[in-house]
């Protein structure tokens, strides 16, 4: 996992501050920002379970619109 999360701390520095990240730290140390450490996997999960059935239809509507604008463009497929 160290090998996997090398890189990490450059792409928080690219998005924090130092002062902002100590900020998190103290926010994650608190209770509502512990619960949200171990609450917010679960909703990640809810809400993907939520998404992925209507994904194919997405993706359809999306290549059907690409498709128009191609057509529109003189580009067949």
């Amino acid at each position: 996992m160290a090998n996997v999360m090398v890189d990490a701390p450059a792409i928080y520095a690219r998005h924090f501050t130092a002062a902002e990240l100590r900020e998190l730290v103290e926010f994650y140390h608190s209770p509502v920002g512990a619960k949200a450490l171990h609450e917010l996997p679960q909703i990640a999960a809810e809400s993907i379970g939520l998404i992925m059935p209507k994904m194919p239809q997405l993706q359809a509507q999306v290549m059907s619109a690409f498709s128009a604008v191609l057509k529109k463009k003189g580009i067949d497929l």
